[in-house]
């Protein structure tokens, strides 16, 4: 009887946590084919971008055609969240104004609690540099308009990919801290 209410009450406490989404699958998935992040990559057309995400279960579609810095336009999801989680996932393809073929992938994590953010910076590191080897150049850092920005960058001849921690933003809903994976070329 006493084993059944201590499982009883560990459940209770930790009941808000097993309905979190767990971020560490989605870094998982990630970086097991970074060349290929959530089915998009560089090179792709803006249709098959449109047939691939045109409905995806747990996405919500911000918009297709966001005007961005110096005429790219970017088709932006926000990952619908989970009761308990303490972030924003958000996917982003971008493409040269006139271009209808994909020149980056941006997959962010976006929070308030440093501690979260730090883990899954470095979480991220760690399972990129297992799929793809050593960075080419590991832990660049510069302050930027009140934003500090750490980051590593991996080349593979193919493909570039990049982890980006900004320390001090305030987008999307005022989140101060934010992960971004990037694959380009």
């Amino acid at each position: 009887m006493k084993q059944l209410l201590l499982f009883l009450l560990a459940m209770v406490l930790f009941l808000p946590q097993a309905y979190a989404f767990d971020w560490h699958k989605d870094i998982d998935t990630i970086t097991a084919t970074p060349d290929k992040i959530y089915e998009c990559y560089p090179g792709m057309s803006l249709n098959d971008l449109h047939a691939t995400w045109s409905d995806v279960p747990g996405w919500k579609l911000v918009t297709w055609e966001k005007p961005g810095y110096q005429g790219v336009r970017m088709a932006t999801f926000n990952k619908i969240p989970d009761k308990g989680d303490k972030f924003i996932e958000t996917f982003q393809a971008a493409r040269d104004y006139g271009s209808t073929k994909i020149f980056a992938i941006y997959v962010t994590f976006s929070t308030n609690d440093a501690k979260l953010a730090n883990e899954i910076y470095s979480y991220t590191i760690k399972k990129m540099t297992e799929s793809v080897g050593v960075a080419a150049r590991p832990y660049d850092s510069f302050l930027y308009k009140g934003t500090r920005r750490t980051g590593v960058t991996w080349d593979t001849g193919n493909h570039k990919y990049a982890c980006v921690l900004v320390q001090g933003g305030t987008n999307p809903v005022n989140c101060r801290y934010h992960i971004q994976i990037n694959q380009y070329y």
